[in-house]
């Protein structure tokens, strides 16, 4: 398997995991933590997967500062 691919899967399975977190954590309120760490480690493989496959450099700097301000602010 190539890189990219590990990346675009890696992507995926943290989209589902923060779907079902965040469904989870309506009813358990001790999930905001991990809610937190799947959407910064999403946005990171995001940034990623943006510069590495699809070449938009304007767009990772986007996402990079989106995971550090939910590292900061939420």
């Amino acid at each position: 398997m190539k890189k990219n691919n590990i990346a675009l899967i890696i992507q995926f399975t943290l989209c589902v995991s923060l779907v079902i977190t965040l469904i989870m954590s309506l009813f358990i309120k001790e999930l905001n933590l991990l809610t937190k760490i799947i959407t910064i480690l999403l946005l990171a493989d995001m940034a990623y997967n943006n510069h590495a496959i699809y070449k938009r450099k304007y767009f990772t700097v986007v996402y990079l500062i989106a995971a550090i301000l939910v590292g900061i602010l939420v």
